[in-house]
C-alpha cells in the first residue's frame, strides 16, 4: 500500500501565493517606472520597515 506524505497546510499555500503574488507585484512596479534605482531603493526601505516589527516577535521565540 502506497502512503502519500500529509498535504500542505492551508496557511503555507497561502503564504506561497502571497509571496507570488508580492514578487510579481515588485517587478511590475520597477520595469513601470523609469528610475528603477529610486524604485528599488523605496521598495526595499518600507519592505524593511513594515518587516522590523516582526524582528521584536521572533527574539523571544529563539528563532
Amino acid at each position: 500500500m502506497l502512503t502519500y506524505p500529509p498535504a500542505m497546510s492551508l496557511a503555507v499555500a497561502l503564504a506561497v501565493l502571497i509571496s507570488a503574488l508580492l514578487h510579481a507585484s515588485w517587478n511590475a512596479i520597477v520595469r513601470v517606472n523609469g528610475d528603477r534605482l529610486g524604485v528599488v531603493t523605496l521598495l526595499a526601505t518600507f519592505s524593511a520597515l513594515i518587516a522590523a516589527p516582526g524582528l521584536f516577535l521572533l527574539a523571544g521565540t529563539g528563532a
